[in-house]
């Protein structure tokens, strides 16, 4: 499990990349046609490629992903979709402005302390190094 500083950050993001990838898609199948739609699936392949560069990180630095962070995030895109559908509030069509707003928020925050997608190649033998110390 994640007993180190840099397990719990890895793990964290890469569920909150899940999430984003999921939501993503989600936006582009329901307004197909679109400009939002077209838009998401641009995320969605960059929130997918930086899931996969964490992938591939967190396995060069022997860092196992976490299921429960795994299944939790998978249920939490699920039952947001309760949410972005309208059904909770009665209003439906306010579920693209809630699911586009959502997928802002992330990617605000992103940008506020993550790195973007063409600039999150991590020099992984440094991360490696920096995390044996953690």
């Amino acid at each position: 499990m994640a007993d180190k500083p840099m397990h719990v950050y890895l793990n964290d993001h890469l569920a909150g990349a899940m999430f984003g990838s999921d939501l993503a898609s989600q936006i582009k199948s329901q307004s197909e046609g679109t400009k939002p739609a077209t838009r998401a699936g641009e995320l969605a392949t960059q929130i997918e490629e930086d899931q996969q560069t964490l992938s591939d990180l967190m396995q060069r630095m022997g860092i196992t992903k976490n299921p429960v962070k795994q299944a939790t995030t998978w249920l939490a895109e699920k039952v947001s979709r309760v949410k972005l559908t309208g059904l909770s509030s009665g209003e439906s069509e306010l579920r693209l402005f809630m699911a586009l707003e959502t997928l802002s928020l992330a990617r605000r925050a992103r940008r506020r302390y993550g790195a973007r997608s063409k600039t999150s190649k991590i020099d992984i033998r440094r991360s490696t190094r920096a995390s044996s110390t953690l």
